[in-house]
């Protein structure tokens, strides 16, 4: 049996070498948790305070993607909107060229008769434009997106849609609406929509009447005009989002910036810093193997 004395001190040395191989041990843990994660933080008693501010950081981002997902929908919407918009400004512009030319007397009443159900055929497109449907939604009808929002009966387009607007939050704060509703783009302020400036070309060139299809040229100019004001709508609203969008890569740039500096790991310091670890481990585990053998040696002598 070993006396009592040397007991002691082999006791005493084999807790200090365990504490010491145990810290080299759990810094060598902390650093490959690190190594493997990227992170210097990956927990709060790693440092509260970076802790709190990388999650204040990811609250943000996490938000600022929100808003993203939330300008994807809405420029496929508004891309729409001038696709629609921009072909019903090409039918109506259709219109008025058949109109200038029927215009001349040169055309006999068979010839504009022609020209009229050309026409026609033209106002059934500008119709379909405005039934344009953007999924399972249509969309110049406002909220009631699920119902086409005009119908044709004879020589009357009625809009069955509402004047809601479809709004959607872009950035913290900002909210935009992003469609047109088929009222807003029927109505040309003059008095009279832009399917009925196409209808009265129609009647004009039907009843073979020079003046008249002179005056139905004046509102199908109206309603041109007024298509292309609504295009260019679309198209600030399509600039706004681009705006929206370039101020939210902006922020979470910054937000990453901040977040990074607050937990990501500096990969060449953490390697040192793992190789310093595994050589002190080493030495740790033979300074312990060595102070047990030269105290046995010393007893024994």
């Amino acid at each position: 049996m070993l006396p009592v004395t040397l007991t002691r001190q082999l006791s005493l040395y084999d807790t200090v070498s365990e504490r010491s191989i145990t810290r080299q041990r759990n810094e060598m843990a902390r650093l490959q948790e690190q190594l493997g994660s990227g992170l210097r933080v990956n927990r709060a008693s790693d440092d509260p305070e970076a802790y709190s501010q990388a999650r204040r950081m990811e609250v943000l981002q996490n938000r600022y993607a929100q808003y993203q997902r939330s300008i994807d929908t809405a420029r496929g919407w508004v891309d729409g909107t001038q696709d629609a918009l921009a072909s019903a400004l090409d039918t109506l512009t259709a219109i008025y060229e058949d109109g200038v030319r029927l215009a001349s007397d040169t055309f006999s009443a068979t010839d504009r008769a022609i020209g009229a159900d050309t026409v026609e055929a033209l106002l059934e497109e500008l119709v379909d434009t405005f039934n344009t449907k953007m999924g399972d939604e249509y969309l110049f009808a406002g909220s009631a997106s699920t119902s086409p929002p005009f119908t044709r009966s004879g020589s009357t387009v009625t809009y069955n849609g509402n004047s809601q607007d479809r709004d959607r939050s872009i950035a913290p704060s900002v909210s935009l609406a992003i469609n047109q509703t088929g009222e807003a783009i029927q109505d040309t302020g003059q008095g009279y929509t832009v399917t009925q400036a196409a209808q009265a070309m129609i009647d004009a060139l039907r009843a073979d009447d020079t003046a008249q299809i002179q005056t139905a040229l004046e509102q199908v100019t109206e309603a041109r005009d007024h298509l292309g004001a609504k295009v260019s709508e679309a198209g600030q609203v399509a600039n706004r989002l681009t705006l929206a969008e370039e101020q939210l890569r902006s922020l979470d740039f910054v937000a990453a910036g901040q977040r990074s500096l607050a937990e990501d790991a500096d990969l060449a310091a953490t390697i040192l810093a793992f190789e310093e670890a595994q050589i002190g481990l080493q030495a740790a585990l033979q300074s312990s193997a060595s102070i047990l053998q030269t105290t046995l040696l010393d007893f024994l002598r």
